[in-house]
């Protein structure tokens, strides 16, 4: 399942269980590519799928301004739904100003003021990126990996599913 088109992963899991209250946007074209995945059968499905799942925003594709107020007109996507990705929409802006100043990243003035570049930021990032790499080295040409005749361990609280 595609995570754009996946509610268990956007809503049971991210917001339920883990407790996530930010929205979340879709990887450019992301909920359009469920037609090409076979995960949705054109391009309102797609919406449907997509914004039921728990993607609040499509960055891209258009599909949602084309498509949910008709979705929404005919009862497959509810009113309820749509607040609830708006409401966290509109969360996040407030939180980061965007209400009382929808355009401070467009003063050069404001945007002086801005640090965005930290010292404790980039120690973060590198300390990310070092726990993140995976090295490999290609001994007795082992990669690619045959079709079969091979075990590969999998790892990680998600290996059983």
């Amino acid at each position: 399942v595609p995570s754009s088109g996946n509610k268990w992963l956007l809503t049971d899991l991210l917001r339920h269980e883990w407790g996530f209250n930010g929205f979340v946007v879709s990887d450019y074209t992301a909920d359009w590519e469920l037609i090409d995945h076979g995960f949705a059968a054109d391009e309102r499905d797609a919406a449907r799928v997509a914004f039921t799942a728990g993607v609040d925003m499509s960055m891209q594709s258009g599909l949602y301004v084309q498509h949910l107020p008709s979705l929404v007109a005919k009862g497959e996507v509810s009113m309820d739904t749509v607040d609830e990705g708006v409401r966290r929409i509109l969360s996040v802006k407030k939180a980061a100003g965007l209400l009382e100043n929808p355009y401070k990243s467009l003063d050069p003035k404001l945007e002086a003021q801005t640090e965005t570049h930290r010292s404790e930021h980039e120690a973060l990032a590198r300390e990310a990126g070092k726990k993140s790499i995976v090295l490999l080295k290609n001994d007795d040409n082992i990669l690619p990996l045959k079709k079969s005749g091979q075990r590969v361990a999998l790892i990680g609280p998600f290996a059983s599913d």
